[in-house]
């Protein structure tokens, strides 16, 4: 048994691994080609899928209902609050900021203020917050808590040396991971692909997927950085 998602990825993987394949034969070739005097003078074979078409019979096995609606799973502004909170002390105390009792119920305060905006300003679906939503969400708490945050950078002596842009940056990186790591996983599709599986099974509940692949290589190309510096990046040919 195999997820439906995964069943695709090793398909589209298994393309990259033969078209991987077939350039490290071109260059092969190449190097052929390049010590004798006649083929030096011939193109380099070189194959490239400029177009696949991938049928495959599969059986839908069931669907893992996790995440459905019957639960409730959703990511709420009210749930966040306590995660909030403990990014924003792990970030700070990092940075030589540990809060007493009474500047910790100041920061509460204040997320609880911003959540409150948030409820109201966010179109949030009726199943919660979706993950397109969380860079929004970090941002807001980053940035409603960043006055706060300076505040007690100067109360806090000790840490003067510290860059509070950075601080605030990593807030909102921390909050960003602590809410994708509280998302809940979507359904999962089960299905049966191997050839026994599927002649045992019911053919009237047989699927057919039909794949129409294009190829979009990639290349490394460089650029010198205002330092000086020469970086290496990927874009498409």
């Amino acid at each position: 048994m195999v997820t439906l998602g995964d069943y695709i990825g090793l398909l589209l993987s298994e393309l990259n691994i033969a078209r991987a394949k077939a350039d490290i034969e071109s260059v092969k070739i190449a190097e052929i080609y390049s010590v004798n005097k006649i083929l030096q003078n011939f193109p380099i074979p070189r194959v490239r899928f400029n177009k696949v078409e991938i049928t495959a019979p599969i059986a839908i096995e069931k669907v893992d209902q996790k995440g459905t609606d019957s639960q409730d799973t959703s990511l709420n502004i009210s749930k966040l609050k306590s995660q909030i909170i403990r990014s924003i002390t792990s970030v700070l105390e990092n940075n030589g900021i540990n809060l007493s009792e009474e500047e910790l119920k100041l920061v509460n305060k204040k997320i609880e203020e911003i959540s409150n905006q948030l409820e109201k300003t966010l179109k949030i679906s009726y199943k919660g917050i979706d993950i397109i939503d969380l860079e929004n969400l970090a941002d807001e708490y980053s940035k409603g808590i960043s006055p706060q945050i300076l505040e007690l950078k100067e109360r806090h002596t000790d840490t003067k040396g510290v860059d509070i842009q950075q601080i605030i940056k990593g807030i909102k990186t921390a909050i960003r991971i602590r809410l994708i790591s509280m998302m809940t996983s979507p359904s999962r599709v089960n299905v049966l692909v191997q050839t026994s599986q599927i002649k045992e099974f019911n053919l009237e509940s047989l699927t057919v997927l039909k794949f129409d692949i294009r190829e979009d290589a990639m290349e490394w190309t460089e650029y010198k950085t205002n330092q000086g510096e020469t970086k290496e990046f990927l874009v498409s040919e």
